[in-house]
């Protein structure tokens, strides 16, 4: 009897967490305006774009020619999002992990992530996802939706890691999306 009920409990618990991600996801895309992106990034436990979060993009999305997406906003922040391989692009979510830098899996891509933090000196901060991975649990013509988690280093010299966990929420996408393939 009591497994039953641990069971019971343990199903309701999963349904209601899966229920409010996803309304916080349909909260954040009623507040933007179309091609806009919220950006909710923590890096090291900090907000990375704070007062910042609001971007704008473009990209491509097709089975044959993988993903790629670029947001921006006024600021000069940018993320890069591609996945690049065998897709489908209409099963989500599409996902990609990393080991020690390099994509595991026969999907390759990256995740980079950048601001100014110094408009005058042209200093900046960027980083790109080394291990962990993203998965692109949404991807049509109303939204896409991306969770990262996992560490990142910065591009050039020996930085050590640093934790990445966020999502991306970007409403009516300026996006090419072709789910039809190439016959051979």
């Amino acid at each position: 009897m009591m497994k039953y009920l641990f069971g019971i409990l343990m199903i309701a618990t999963t349904i209601s967490c899966s229920k409010i991600t996803n309304e916080n996801f349909s909260e954040e895309l009623i507040k933007l305006e179309d091609n806009q992106a919220k950006i909710s990034i923590n890096i090291n436990q900090k907000n990375f774009y704070e007062g910042q979060e609001t971007f704008t993009g473009s990209g491509f999305a097709s089975n044959d020619n993988g993903v790629k997406i670029s947001l921006k906003n006024q600021f000069f922040g940018n993320i890069i999002v591609s996945l690049e391989g065998n897709l489908n692009i209409e099963k989500m979510p599409l996902k990609l992990t990393f080991k020690n830098g390099f994509p595991e899996g026969s999907t390759s891509g990256s995740f980079l992530i950048g601001k100014i933090t110094d408009a005058s000196k042209n200093a900046g901060e960027g980083y790109i996802l080394t291990d962990g991975g993203f998965e692109i649990i949404q991807l049509d013509s109303s939204a896409i939706i991306i969770k990262v988690k996992g560490q990142l280093r910065k591009p050039f010299g020996d930085s050590g890691l640093s934790t990445i966990d966020g999502n991306i929420v970007w409403k009516k996408p300026e996006v090419s999306i072709n789910k039809n393939s190439i016959k051979e």
